[in-house]
């Protein structure tokens, strides 16, 4: 019985912590702003549909970073604040974006549950806590906030890890 009651009690406590364990791989990993990770430059200045243009670079790893004043963010970057799209050996390997707004935004719970209704990504992958909203999955990380804006990221963490070790 004791060890029942605590069970439960640890149930309880962490309960809001437990999350379904997402078995998404990088390729089918969600999009942001109409761009997914792996895509080489040309698809992405597809993507975009000429709302930002990205040069391609000689560099083995560079980013593209674009600023909008609220409004002027149009087609697929509407409502875009700012953004940066991250390349390595010309392949995209990080997209993080803040919103001007994202909807009725009303806390990263918010801003996590409509990312993943409007993406097809499931809710249940998303660890929240702390004003946080992050999902672990097979070779990629999405995360949310709203410390200063709406913001989401999504990282492929292999090649974050590489980086790391260079």
């Amino acid at each position: 019985m004791r060890l029942m009651a605590t069970f439960l009690l640890v149930l309880g406590c962490f309960g809001g912590t437990i999350r379904a364990e997402c078995t998404v791989t990088t390729g089918e990993s969600p999009k942001l702003v109409n761009l997914r990770l792996g895509m080489s430059p040309e698809e992405v200045n597809a993507a975009l549909g000429g709302a930002s243009t990205v040069k391609v670079k000689k560099d083995t790893r560079y980013t593209h970073y674009r600023r909008f004043k609220k409004g002027k963010a149009k087609g697929q970057l509407a409502g875009v604040k700012t953004f940066w799209i991250r390349f390595f050996e010309k392949r995209v390997y990080s997209i993080e974006v803040f919103f001007h707004e994202y909807g009725n935004f009303q806390d990263v719970e918010y801003l996590a549950k409509r990312y993943s209704a409007a993406h097809d990504f499931a809710y249940e992958n998303f660890e929240v806590k702390y004003g946080y909203a992050r999902a672990e999955c097979e070779g990629f990380s999405v995360k949310a906030d709203y410390i200063l804006d709406p913001h989401i990221e999504i990282s492929d963490t292999n090649v974050v890890e590489s980086l790391k070790q260079k």
